[in-house]
C-alpha cells in the first residue's frame, strides 16, 4: 500500500455510523431493505417472485411500526440481510459484534498501514465525526503525512462539486474538483511528481456562514462561507465556551442564580418530531421503475431511490413532503410542545463555532428508558425573503439513557430520579453573525 484517499468513511460503528449514542441510525435499516431489492446477485434473486417481494417493501411503513420481527418482512427472503437488520436493531450493547474490524476501525488503528493519507468529509455528511476521529487517531500514531479536508457538503463525492447542502447555498468557493484533488495526491505518492501537495496545509476546513441570508436564484438561503487552511485539528487556538440552559428558554454564557429550575415536555413516540435535514444518507424509499424499463437492474441505484427525509441544512419547520409531518405543514418545529427551545439574545458580535460540541443535561423521566436529542441551530432574523426568520440546523445528536454509565452494562432509570448525561453532537465550523441567535432544541 503506497497511499490512500479515504472519503467519507466510518470509524467506530457503535458510537456513530451504525448506532449512535446507543440508538440505531435508522438509515442503515432502510439501506438493508432497498439494497436487498436492488442487489442483482443471482443466488439471492433465484426466482422472479423473490425479486418482486423484495421490491414491494414499504420502507416508510416498516420504520413507522418498529421493531421488526424475524420472518415478518420481505427481508425474510434475503436471510443474510434480515439477520443483519435484526442484529443492528436489537444487539445494542457494546458486545463483540461492535468490536469487529469490519465495523469498528477505531479499535484497530494500530494495525493500519503508515502511508500518506487524506481523510475527507463534510459538515453535513453522515461520517463527519468518524472522519475527524480517524484523522486525529492515525495522525497522532503515524508519520503519514496525513491531510484533513472538511467541506460544507452532504454525503457523496458528487456533491463536492456543488455549492449547496440541502436548502442552503455556501457560495461559489464551496465547490471543489474532487478528481483533480485526488489526482494531485496520487501523482505525488505513486509517481513522485511535483504536484504541489507538499506545500498544502495539513488541514483544510470550510467555515460556513457569513452570507446575507436572502434567497438566491435557485431558491436557497445564502448562508455563505469560506475555506481556511489550518495546521491541526482540533484548532490549538480555539477556546471552549459554556452556554447554560436557563428558565424561560434562555441560552446564556452565565449560569442562572437559582439552585433549582426545570423544564418539562411530554413525548409521544407514535408522533415523533420530524427530522428536517442533517447528517443523513441512505434513508431512502424505493420508487417503481418506469413502465418502459423491462429490466430494472439496468437502472443505476440513484434512479430508484427517493429520500425519506432531506439531508443538509434546512429551515426547521414542517413541510408537506416531510416524513412524519402533519397539516398545516408549515409549523416551526420549535413551536411543538415536545420540543424545548433555548436561545441567546441577538448576537452583538460574530461568534465562530469550530470544533467538538457536547450538550450536558440533567434529566428525569417517567419511562424506564428513553432517548434524548439535541440540535444546534443558527437562527436567522426575519427578512423580506424569510419573514419568519430561518432556523438553520447546524448539528444534532441523540443518546439512549440506559447507557449513561456504561456501553456494556446498561441500566434502566428510576422514575423521579435525576440523572446526568451527555450528548455528543457532530463537530462543525459555523460563523454565527451579528443579529443571529444561537439556539439549542431538546427533545426525544
Amino acid at each position: 500500500l503506497a497511499c490512500m484517499w479515504v472519503n467519507e468513511a466510518a470509524s467506530n460503528g457503535f458510537t456513530s455510523t451504525l448506532r449512535h449514542g446507543g440508538a440505531l441510525e435508522l438509515r442503515f435499516l432502510a439501506w438493508l431493505y432497498w439494497h436487498a431489492a436492488l442487489n442483482t446477485n443471482a443466488t439471492l434473486k433465484k426466482s422472479p417472485e423473490v425479486a418482486a417481494v423484495l421490491e414491494s417493501a414499504d420502507i416508510q411503513g416498516i420504520l413507522r411500526h418498529l421493531p421488526i420481527e424475524k420472518g415478518e418482512t420481505p427481508l425474510a427472503l434475503a436471510p443474510s440481510y434480515e439477520q443483519r437488520a435484526l442484529d443492528i436493531l436489537t444487539k445494542s450493547d457494546f458486545t463483540e459484534l461492535w468490536k469487529d474490524p469490519s465495523v469498528n476501525f477505531e479499535l484497530h488503528w494500530d494495525r493500519f498501514a503508515d502511508v500518506p493519507t487524506v481523510f475527507s468529509s463534510a459538515w453535513y455528511d453522515s461520517y463527519t465525526r468518524a472522519n475527524l476521529e480517524n484523522y486525529v487517531g492515525l495522525s497522532q500514531r503515524n508519520k503519514g503525512p496525513y491531510r484533513l479536508l472538511m467541506g460544507p457538503w452532504t454525503h457523496g463525492d458528487s456533491f463536492m462539486g456543488y455549492s449547496f447542502a440541502g436548502d442552503i447555498d455556501l457560495g461559489p468557493e464551496a465547490a471543489i474538483d474532487y478528481n483533480t484533488e485526488r489526482l494531485r495526491w496520487f501523482d505525488r505518492w505513486l509517481k513522485g511528481l511535483a504536484s504541489g501537495v507538499d506545500n498544502d496545509s495539513p488541514v483544510s476546513i470550510f467555515v460556513m456562514g457569513g452570507g446575507n441570508g436572502r434567497r438566491n436564484k435557485a431558491g436557497r438561503l445564502n448562508h455563505g462561507g469560506r475555506w481556511r487552511e489550518e495546521r491541526e485539528w482540533p484548532l490549538a487556538r480555539s477556546t471552549g465556551v459554556r452556554y447554560y440552559l436557563r428558565p424561560n428558554g434562555i441560552l446564556s454564557p452565565t449560569p442562572h442564580k437559582r439552585i433549582s429550575a426545570y423544564s418539562t415536555f411530554q413525548f409521544d413516540p407514535d408522533e415523533p418530531v420530524p427530522t428536517v435535514g442533517g447528517n443523513i444518507s441512505s434513508l431512502d424509499s424505493l420508487i417503481p421503475p418506469p413502465a418502459y424499463i423491462s429490466d430494472p437492474s439496468t437502472l443505476p441505484a440513484a434512479a430508484r431511490r427517493h429520500p425519506i427525509t432531506p439531508n443538509g441544512g434546512w429551515d426547521q419547520r414542517e413541510r408537506r413532503d416531510l416524513f412524519g409531518a402533519h397539516p398545516p405543514y408549515t409549523s416551526p418545529l420549535g413551536a411543538r410542545k415536545d420540543v424545548l427551545v433555548f436561545q441567546t439574545s441577538p448576537l452583538k458580535q460574530d461568534i465562530e463555532v469550530t470544533g467538538p460540541i457536547e450538550v450536558i443535561l440533567w434529566v428525569a423521566s417517567d419511562a424506564p428508558d428513553t432517548d434524548f436529542t439535541a440540535k444546534l441551530i443558527d437562527l436567522y432574523p426575519p427578512n423580506k425573503d424569510y419573514p419568519e426568520g430561518y432556523a438553520l440546523n447546524i448539528s444534532d445528536s441523540i443518546f439512549r439513557m440506559r447507557y449513561r454509565d456504561s456501553w456494556e452494562h446498561p441500566k434502566m432509570m428510576q422514575q423521579g430520579e435525576v440523572y446526568q448525561m451527555a450528548i455528543t453532537l457532530y463537530p462543525t465550523s459555523n460563523l454565527f453573525v451579528v443579529g443571529h441567535r444561537i439556539r439549542l432544541d431538546i427533545s426525544s
